[in-house]
């Protein structure tokens, strides 16, 4: 249903617009050809333009894939027809606009945690015990002494994305060496987590994260470097570059595009 409102045709300035798989789509969770979302994409294009009439716009989320929980029964593109539709959209872009752009080039995490680098040293976090912030060339990190332990307590719907709806959640962190932490839920060991060099994860129950505020513990139970932690229900994707910035399924085919369109 497109619900009617001023798109400002006759506007010499310039203008923004949005673009996604599911716009003129059923939207019942079906997954569409590559033709089919050409087609969606051309007839946007189109209506936002006044027929070609008035391209002075840019797509600023020109977001060929959508994963967001948000809206589960949105349409996607077919993720093996996704390039073909990206290169098929770059003589439509060049027509239609004057460019675009993309909301997450690369993927990241609905992060519940503040502070969850340790950028800012450790606020927002509560700590006992031993602990230093490291500075590496700008990019901190927490060295904990055994029995040293952080929490921070949050209300997790006002920080992450449909928490109601999950029964686990990814807790994610970099440690620097082997190590070992202790996990606890509002006072409540949890379980003891055996820590490798480079990123770990394991899932916790989402249950205690629902009903109002959660105070979320780490102890180390011997000495631990940990940076980067994360405790979320999804992953925003795209398909460009992953969450640790190495190159995804879809960067040759937007780089193609890309080429199209400046050429």
């Amino acid at each position: 249903t497109w619900i009617e409102h001023n798109l400002y045709l006759n506007e010499t300035n310039h203008r923004g617009t949005y673009w996604a798989p599911f716009w003129g789509a059923e939207n019942k969770g079906e997954l569409l050809t590559a033709e089919q979302a050409l087609k969606n994409f051309k007839y946007f294009l189109k209506i936002v333009s006044n027929k070609g009439q008035n391209t002075n716009h840019v797509i600023e989320q020109f977001n060929f894939y959508d994963n967001t929980p948000y809206f589960p029964n949105n349409a996607n593109i077919k993720a093996d027809e996704i390039d073909d539709f990206l290169l098929g959209a770059a003589p439509l872009l060049k027509e239609y606009s004057q460019g675009f752009g993309v909301w997450a080039y690369r993927d990241y995490q609905d992060n519940a945690l503040l502070n969850s680098s340790f950028e800012m040293g450790t606020e927002g976090w509560q700590i006992k015990g031993t602990m230093t912030v490291i500075d590496d060339n700008d990019d901190q990190s927490l060295l904990m002494a055994a029995g040293a332990s952080i929490s921070q307590s949050m209300v997790a719907e006002e920080r992450m994305m449909l928490v109601s709806t999950y029964t686990t959640l990814d807790l994610c962190l970099y440690a620097e060496f082997s190590s070992e932490l202790e996990i606890s839920i509002d006072g409540s060991p949890l379980a003891n987590w055996p820590l490798q060099v480079g990123e770990n994860c394991t899932s916790i129950p989402a249950e205690p994260f629902k009903n109002g505020p959660t105070t979320l513990s780490l102890m180390a139970k011997t000495k631990a470097q940990i940076d980067q932690l994360s405790l979320n229900g999804f992953t925003q994707k795209l398909g460009l570059y992953d969450s640790d910035g190495q190159p995804a399924k879809n960067l040759a085919a937007y780089q193609a595009l890309n080429a199209i369109f400046k050429d």
